[in-house]
């Protein structure tokens, strides 16, 4: 098991999950609820925002 010590919004936390699914940021979807943690967060790391 992983420990980060990071969270969201972080870019860091959304590259890693990137990275360990093997994907780049134009190919996710990124569905989020809160603005701070979700709507920056995915901003900065090049998701699209559902």
């Amino acid at each position: 098991m992983d420990i980060y010590m990071f969270r969201k919004p972080n870019r860091r936390i959304f590259d890693l999950a990137l990275e360990k699914a093997g994907l780049n940021p134009e190919e996710v979807w990124y569905i989020g609820d809160d603005y701070e943690c979700d709507v920056k967060g995915d901003l900065n790391a090049g998701l699209f925002l559902v």
